[in-house]
């Protein structure tokens, strides 16, 4: 099975980018749409479950995205408002749900060009750093 053996690598400067926000002591969580399976595997691979304060899953939630379900919960396990937090997203559903959520979302352009993202999204980058 594929989730059983996939090999996991780091989206350029996001883990870097996660351990510079715990130096300062900013809580951050990791909400995903990926199963179990396979969120196990990044984890155990990535250190995900060390490094994220929070981690959401579709089998936290109801209602997956477009809703806003995955990202409120976040916040709230965070025990954080919207108001202060930042959504990191690609995927054109996830932004919508940041949206939804009344987070301001930041996209990347890993999936979908600029012009897609950016009426959706605060600004957009190609990577961690590198606005577009």
């Amino acid at each position: 099975m594929f989730e059983e053996s996939v090999q996991f690598s780091d989206v350029l400067g996001a883990i870097d980018f996660v351990k510079e926000l715990k130096l300062h002591n900013i809580r951050v969580g990791l909400v995903t749409s990926a199963m179990e399976l396979k969120l196990n595997r990044a984890c155990q691979q990535m250190q995900f479950d060390t490094l994220f304060d929070v981690i959401i899953s579709p089998k936290d939630i109801q209602n997956g995205r477009p809703a806003s379900d995955c990202f409120l919960l976040g916040v709230k396990r965070l025990s954080c408002e919207t108001r202060n937090c930042i959504v990191f997203e690609d995927s054109l559903a996830g932004i919508l749900a940041g949206n939804a959520a009344r987070i301001p979302v930041i996209g990347f352009t890993t999936t979908h060009s600029k012009e897609v993202l950016m009426e959706k999204c605060i600004t957009v980058f190609r990577t961690l750093g590198r606005p577009q």
